[in-house]
């Protein structure tokens, strides 16, 4: 996976987030399906997807499988229900975003999505940054030396040290 590409497709508008949720649940199904609003830039992903490609080789996943593992490692939990929760598709979700290192099996997902494509530049528009502020513990002090998305990254990647 290491020399994979992580791809990442965003919608908005999504009607069936409940029907997405449940396909991606599917063992055969190499696609993750994160809750938008909960997702400030595409770095906040790849830091997820490098999480997980490090417990994958490492033979340390807490989930059945890598994509489940990038949805996980976005919370810099330990707590996999929690991180679901917060991060995983839910059945009101207007926003998601699908994120897989198989671009044709992404496809395969992206077809079922009943909304409208969007660019993954539009993410900070559509993300709750208050509730990120909120679960990731962000205070005012901390954004005067640097960005919300530093500080998420950070949480990310020292979530299993």
């Amino acid at each position: 996976y290491c020399d994979s590409l992580l791809h990442v497709m965003v919608y908005g508008d999504v009607s069936n987030a409940a029907e997405i949720g449940e396909l991606v649940r599917q063992p055969t199904t190499e696609c993750g399906a994160i809750e938008g609003t909960m997702v400030l830039d595409v770095a906040q992903l790849l830091a997820a997807a490098l999480q997980a490609i490090q417990a994958h080789k490492s033979g340390k996943m807490a989930t059945n499988s890598l994509h489940s593992e990038i949805v996980y490692s976005l919370s810099g939990l330990k707590q996999i229900n929690a991180s679901f929760k917060t991060f995983g598709v839910r059945q009101t979700s207007q926003v998601v975003v699908l994120v897989s290192f198989d671009q044709a099996n992404l496809m395969q997902v992206a077809a079922k999505v009943q909304g409208t494509a969007a660019d993954p530049a539009t993410l900070p528009a559509s993300a709750d940054t208050r509730a990120l502020r909120a679960f990731y513990k962000i205070d005012d002090v901390e954004l005067e030396t640097g960005s919300m998305l530093d500080a998420i990254v950070n949480r990310i990647a020292a979530a299993r040290l």
